[in-house]
């Protein structure tokens, strides 16, 4: 539960990634999180890269990651999925990209 936690807190973000027909050396995933300004939009966001903690079944990977809260008021989080290739070279050319 978020209710209770205070600035500095520690927040442990999970992730249950579905893979398909995919390996886990063929994907990344990473966790955003920022402030959120009047349309929910968030405001300088941070990318955490989330690391493989187990498996769950046949090609689901588990993932977490720690996150210091870093300051008060309207907090935005995401976790997305993202193609992992030694050639990729910006995220910005990619056609899709995975939010959960």
């Amino acid at each position: 539960s978020t209710e209770n936690l205070k600035v500095g807190d520690q927040l442990e973000v999970r992730a249950t990634v579905r893979l398909g027909k995919l390996g886990q050396e063929d994907v990344a995933v990473q966790f955003i999180r920022g402030n959120l300004d009047p349309r929910d939009n968030l405001i300088d966001p941070v990318t955490l890269d989330m690391e493989t903690c187990g498996t769950k079944g046949k090609n689901v990977m588990m993932c977490s990651v720690g996150s210091p809260l870093r300051g008060s008021g309207l907090q935005g989080y995401a976790i997305r999925v993202i193609p992992r290739h030694e050639d990729l070279v910006d995220l910005v050319d990619l056609p899709i990209v995975v939010w959960g």
